[in-house]
């Protein structure tokens, strides 16, 4: 409704209190999407925060949204536990990290991730913008 960043606050006000995980949102630049584009990102928010919670064993979970020239950056960083994401992959991704790759291809985004067991998780979405 009130777009992208609203959408943010209002869902990351709304978990906290609710898990033990402190969220900090920052943001900054300007960026114009569509409301596909807002959506999708919205929605790997979503995704990381859920996998944060279920997963992670965090107690710190920090999202931001930086605008470098014709890209925006998405990036995300959890104090978790990690997890060593090439052995994960060979087992069977799972389908919270497949809903990020396909996220990221729609929003035809490069999608990066670094993860190591006892060290937290960062994911890096770098999305091109107008």
């Amino acid at each position: 409704r009130h777009g992208l960043v609203k959408a943010l606050e209002e869902y990351v006000n709304k978990t906290y209190g609710l898990y033990d995980l402190e969220i900090s949102l920052e943001y900054e630049g300007e960026w114009e999407l569509t409301k596909d584009e807002e959506i999708n990102i919205y929605r790997i928010v979503q995704e990381i925060i859920h996998n944060t919670i279920k997963h992670a064993k965090a107690s710190k979970l920090s999202i931001q949204l930086k605008r470098d020239q014709d890209k925006l950056y998405l990036i995300t960083t959890d104090d978790g536990v990690g997890f060593d994401y090439d052995r994960q992959s060979t087992k069977n991704i799972g389908l919270g990290l497949f809903n990020l790759q396909s996220r990221a291809e729609i929003l035809n985004a490069k999608f990066s991730l670094k993860s190591e067991t006892g060290r937290g998780t960062r994911f890096i979405f770098e999305i091109p913008v107008k």
